[in-house]
């Protein structure tokens, strides 16, 4: 049987987050000694509630007397706590009823407590928060925002959307256009914002606009307002006139230099180099026989002798005149005629080369390893009969460091040398190619090894060996 009664003296409770509501939880004291009580509230955070007193001393009730005057004077068998709910403004207080119980302990026997329920409604209230990212921004034609949303209130929310500007030279979308957030959450919403039109060039224009964001499912709730500045940009820059008439001015600029600075001294150059060598050709050039007016006059008498015969003796005829003529001239007295120049041989033109056609090589690689603990070794690479193999590439892999001399010969005929111990990866290439003709062999050769030396725990080299990677690539051509 417990040794207390409790009671609550509240109904249908009230409080709007951030104010205060009060009531009272009674006890009396059904035990048989002297007990101390004390109350704490469950279902709500600790710091949502108070108690007032904290702690109610009662004396048995049945130890009371049966004299009414007497019972006025006795001390006291029933308790009153003083329970104040006051929630904070804040989205965890939300709205709804919450239930709630009194629990009364007593100190004397902590296993003697009692509970008593009720409920407290909290009222509802509306809170947004919204921030626009950026709010000033430089674009050509449109812009994409970031509209970001708080619901600070104690209740869901559908937020809505709004925008406009004085001048209407904008046009704007959200990407939802409506969103649900519950108490306490956010939410960011995608904004484009697009000019009406386009403008070439001129100065940069400004358009202020304003965002109005609210919900839609509470009026009560208050609206945000926010402000952003559109800077829209020419589609060429501002300063491009004074641009290209900077670059026309220097065109200009520099086509006076070159005319009235460089140019003159550029003819005058050639003047000066032209002329001792037109001085010369103006002396050889009386000198110098000149073979075209005999050969006219001697195709004029031809033409003139050829009419007189006829047309089918003229073949026959102009031989046999010539040589009788002038015997038979020259007693007459009868002026002899001065004899003609023949014409120089016409040498025929040179025979047009025929083009022979071009080989195109194919890729060519050949590798191994050479290298010996002492004398020479070396590496060869035969080049079969009726192919042309180009080396362009050479590369030599020296993994331990090893010395020596390493030599590339073609066909007996060494082309280059290289110190092994001042490399480790040897990267040769030629321009030109190196030429190697089919039936020679291109070898290298390495002489005079000196191992490098390794530790003696090395598993991968235990006798002292010189040891080379070689490979050469090129193209070669010919062949089948």
């Amino acid at each position: 049987m417990a040794n207390l009664a409790v009671a609550i003296k509240a109904q249908g409770l009230r409080v709007a987050p951030g104010s205060l509501v009060t009531f009272a939880v009674e006890v009396r004291n059904l035990g048989t000694v002297v007990d101390r009580y004390t109350c704490e509230i469950l279902g709500l955070p600790a710091g949502w509630w108070s108690v007032a007193p904290a702690a109610i001393e009662l004396f048995p009730e049945r130890e009371l007397p049966a004299d009414p005057r007497a019972r006025a004077n006795a001390p006291p068998t029933a308790g009153t706590f003083t329970i104040s709910i006051h929630p904070p403004r804040q989205p965890e207080a939300t709205a709804g009823v919450w239930p709630i119980a009194a629990r009364v302990t007593s100190e004397h026997d902590p296993t003697q407590r009692a509970v008593e329920e009720t409920t407290v409604e909290f009222l509802p209230f509306g809170v947004l928060a919204a921030d626009l990212i950026p709010s000033m921004f430089r674009a050509r034609r449109s812009s994409d925002l970031t509209l970001s949303v708080t619901n600070s209130g104690n209740r869901p929310e559908t937020i809505a959307f709004a925008a406009s500007d004085k001048a209407k030279a904008l046009s704007y979308e959200w990407q939802p256009p409506t969103i649900e957030i519950g108490p306490g959450a956010d939410a960011a919403v995608k904004m484009r914002v697009t000019a009406a039109h386009w403008f070439l060039i001129g100065q940069d224009q400004s358009h202020p606009f304003a965002v109005d964001v609210s919900s839609s499912s509470n009026a009560d709730t208050v609206p945000v307002d926010l402000t952003g500045i559109f800077t829209q940009r020419s589609i060429f820059p501002q300063n491009l006139p004074r641009v290209l008439a900077a670059l026309v001015g220097l065109a200009l600029l520099a086509a006076a230099v070159w005319g009235l600075l460089v140019k003159p001294q550029i003819d005058a150059s050639v003047a000066s180099a032209v002329g001792p060598v037109a001085s010369q050709l103006a002396d050889i050039a009386p000198r110098v026989p000149s073979a075209a007016p005999s050969a006219g006059a001697s195709s004029g008498a031809g033409q003139s002798t050829a009419p007189s015969s006829g047309p089918s003796t003229a073949p026959s005829a102009a031989p046999s005149a010539a040589p009788s003529a002038a015997p038979s001239a020259a007693p007459s007295g009868a002026p002899t005629a001065a004899p003609t120049t023949p014409p120089p041989p016409t040498t025929p033109p040179p025979p047009t080369p025929t083009p022979q056609p071009i080989k195109v090589g194919v890729p060519q690689a050949f590798s191994g390893t050479f290298g010996q603990s002492e004398g020479s070794s070396s590496l060869p690479f035969p080049i079969t009969v009726g192919q042309t193999f180009v080396l362009t590439d050479l590369f030599v892999n020296n993994p331990h460091g090893d010395g020596g001399i390493v030599t590339l010969s073609r066909g007996g005929t060494p082309l280059m040398q290289w110190n092994a111990a001042d490399f480790r990866v040897l990267d040769e290439h030629f321009v030109t190619g190196v030429i190697v003709s089919g039936g020679d062999t291109i070898v290298l050769t390495f002489d005079s090894c000196v191992p490098a030396q390794q530790p003696t725990n090395a598993p991968f080299n235990p006798a002292p060996t010189c040891r080379l990677n070689a490979l050469l690539s090129g193209t070669i051509s010919g062949g089948k």
